[in-house]
């Protein structure tokens, strides 16, 4: 089981107390809406899988450089190696002109990836439901 780490709010626990909370509760997998240096420093050598999203506000950077993916795989990625990265979220939800940005992105992420020698990390996005003409039946 798995669950999103918000990062909006008050008072909320520390990254380490969130950690502990998850693995006393046979939480296995965690998703962040954006990388986050001291959750990541937390997660290190937790066991637990983690999704991490390119924060909405990077992805044009990313789509239009292979050194700025390059830049954010050493960031985020590489300079965790106690951390079971299983996925990249390009964005969250983007819509309108931005979305123009998704594919060039996980392109170069997924360049990145090789060019480090990371293997094993589904890059992907998350879409808005209302893209689909009917949600029904699922």
């Amino acid at each position: 089981m798995g669950v999103c780490y918000g990062m909006n709010g008050d008072r909320l626990p520390s990254p380490a107390e969130v950690v502990q909370l998850y693995k006393s509760n046979s939480i296995t997998a965690i998703r962040l809406y954006k990388p986050d240096v001291q959750m990541l420093r937390a997660l290190n050598g937790s066991n637990i899988g983690v999704l991490i999203d390119v924060a909405d506000e990077t992805v044009a950077r990313l789509a239009t450089s292979v050194p700025g993916a390059q830049l954010w795989v050493r960031l985020y990625i590489q300079h965790y190696p106690g951390i079971s990265f299983r996925y990249i979220s390009v964005g969250n939800e983007l819509t309108g002109a931005a979305t123009q940005n998704i594919v060039p992105a996980i392109k170069n992420l997924n360049a990145a990836l090789d060019a480090a020698g990371i293997k094993g990390i589904k890059v992907s996005t998350a879409v808005r439901l209302d893209v689909l003409a009917s949600s029904s039946p699922p």
